[in-house]
C-alpha cells in the first residue's frame, strides 16, 4: 500500500580509487537536509563498480522545471525564482558546513519536486575537505553562480513573454537586477547565500 521506490545511480569516477569515493559517499549518505536527496545505501561489486541507492520522488530537473514551466510564467521580479535559488543556496552551504564539496552544481543535477521545492543530487564527483573555510568551496560557489546567471540571461534575451514585463519592470528601475549582474560576474562571495542575497536585494 505504502510502496516506495529507488533508482540506483552508477558512480563513473576513474579518477580515485575505491576507497576514496566510498569514503566521500558515506560522508554524504549522513548529510541530512530537506534540499539535498539523502543516499540510502552504498553497493560496492568490485573496484569498478560502485554504486548509490536513492529513493525515487516525482521531479524533473532545475534545467527542464525552467525550460518548460518557468519561463512561460510571469514572476514580477523572480519571487518564485528567488525562493527556490535561495533553498539550493543554503542546501549548499550546509553541505560545505559539513566539509563537503558537491563539485558538479548545474541545472541537470538539481530536482525540482511537485511542491516546486529543490533538491541536490549527484554527488558522482563530491570532495571531502578537512576545514570549513576552504578555497575548494569556491567550486561549487561559481558553479552556482554561474548556473544562476545563466537562467536569469536568458529569460532576460531568449523568451519573449517578458519583452513588456522586463521594458517597464526591470530595465527601467536602475536599482534592481540588471545593474548587479554585471558587477557579480567579477564580484567575489564567500558562500552561497551571499551571491543570492547581494543580486536580489532590494
Amino acid at each position: 500500500k505504502n510502496s516506495t521506490f529507488y533508482f540506483i545511480k552508477y558512480i563513473n569516477d576513474r579518477r580515485r580509487n575505491k576507497k576514496a569515493i566510498i569514503d566521500i559517499l558515506t560522508e554524504v549518505s549522513k548529510i541530512k537536509h530537506k534540499n539535498i536527496l539523502n543516499i540510502e545505501d552504498i553497493l560496492v561489486l568490485d573496484e569498478n563498480n560502485i554504486f548509490c541507492i536513492y529513493k525515487h520522488i516525482k521531479s524533473q530537473t532545475l534545467n527542464k522545471y525552467i525550460k518548460s514551466n518557468y519561463y512561460h510564467t510571469y514572476d514580477k521580479k523572480f519571487y518564485r525564482l528567488k525562493k527556490i535559488l535561495i533553498k539550493i543556496a543554503k542546501a549548499i552551504d550546509f553541505l560545505h558546513k559539513n566539509k563537503i564539496i558537491h563539485s558538479d552544481i548545474i541545472g541537470a543535477n538539481i530536482l525540482i519536486n511537485e511542491r516546486y521545492n529543490p533538491i541536490i543530487i549527484d554527488f558522482d564527483f563530491a570532495l571531502k575537505t578537512k576545514k570549513q573555510k576552504n578555497i575548494e568551496k569556491n567550486i561549487d560557489v561559481l558553479s552556482f553562480k554561474t548556473m544562476v546567471l545563466q537562467i536569469i540571461f536568458e529569460q532576460f534575451f531568449i523568451e519573449e513573454n517578458y519583452k513588456d514585463y522586463l521594458e517597464n519592470d526591470i530595465i527601467q528601475k536602475k536599482d534592481f537586477i540588471i545593474p548587479r549582474l554585471k558587477k557579480c560576474q567579477n564580484k567575489h562571495f564567500k558562500n552561497c547565500k551571499q551571491f543570492i542575497k547581494y543580486l536580489f536585494k532590494k
